[in-house]
């Protein structure tokens, strides 16, 4: 009879075990995780660089290469590269002297021309010279005129200015530089 009694609890026994998690009762504690390593660093304010690094080409919107329409020697220059130049600023000067000259005498001559031509036209008007006298004076008025604006326009062309604003870029010349 007290083997009988026995066997209900040997059965008991395990299942009790089993639903509590299979341990003993003097191991039934939490277990403590192992430690873990950590790294500890000071944090220091640094500012951020964020740069790009590409391959390729620039082209400016406008882009001229000055070139004198005349040969002489170059006298001055007006401007520092890379400077920003405004339009109608002088660039280059070349030297004008024999231009400044013509000019003089184109202006001389044209003085002369105008003289002779009011003198034809008071000699015309008292019959004392022929209208072609008068006309070949008109003519000449004419032709100093002209000749004063080409001697002109010529020292003009000694200076050299910025077509537009901008930005100046290399030069390759420098005072004194013969310029074909």
């Amino acid at each position: 009879m007290t083997a009988a009694k026995t066997w209900p609890g040997l059965i008991l026994i395990p299942c009790l075990l089993a639903a509590c998690g299979g341990q003993p009762a003097e191991s039934a504690g939490p277990r403590a995780a192992p430690p873990v390593p950590v790294e500890t660093r000071t944090l220091v304010a640094e500012p951020l660089l964020r740069q790009l690094e590409a391959v390729g080409s620039l082209r400016s919107e406008e882009s001229v290469t000055l070139r004198s329409e005349i040969a002489g020697r170059l006298v001055r220059i007006g401007f520092r590269e890379g400077q920003a130049v405004n339009a109608g600023q002088l660039l280059f000067a070349l030297d004008d002297s024999v231009y400044r000259a013509e000019v003089e005498q184109a202006r001389a001559n044209l003085g002369l021309a105008r003289r002779n031509h009011d003198r034809a036209v008071e000699l015309y008007e008292r019959k004392l010279v022929s209208q072609a006298d008068r006309d070949t004076a008109a003519a000449n008025l004419d032709l100093g005129r002209a000749a004063l604006s080409l001697a002109e326009a010529r020292l003009a062309k000694t200076r050299i200015t910025a077509p537009f604003g901008a930005q100046a870029g290399l030069r390759t010349v420098s005072p004194g530089d013969y310029i074909a």
